[in-house]
């Protein structure tokens, strides 16, 4: 089977710095969230209630005083290289690398 990558957008939720809803690009429905925990960044799915539900990936944010600074940016994957999670903030500046670290999870998530 051909994977191909994967692209989404990601916002501050208004009431919250510590989680980032995001979308998986096709629709503006949150579909998952980041959760921020000082340069700690997790990749979670979304609950049938909008809730964050199974973490799948994690990593560290590289630039956290931009990072803390934009209120939104986009998000990338290619399942065919190393499993890695890319996240960019105002579309040039690279803020993210998370690892795929429950593989099945992020396949489900994107129907792979």
């Amino acid at each position: 089977m051909q994977q191909y990558a994967i692209t989404g957008d990601w916002e501050r939720s208004a009431n919250s710095r510590r989680w980032l809803e995001w979308s998986s690009g096709e629709t503006d429905e949150i579909t998952g969230w980041f959760e921020l925990k000082g340069h700690r960044i997790r990749m979670y799915t979304s609950d049938a209630a909008g809730a964050p539900d199974e973490r799948f990936a994690a990593g560290r944010v590289n630039q956290k005083h931009f990072h803390n600074a934009i209120n939104s940016g986009l998000w990338g994957s290619n399942p065919g290289r190393e499993s890695m999670v890319d996240i960019w903030g105002d579309g040039i500046n690279k803020l993210a690398n998370l690892i795929v670290m429950n593989r099945a999870v992020y396949n489900e998530a994107f129907d792979l």
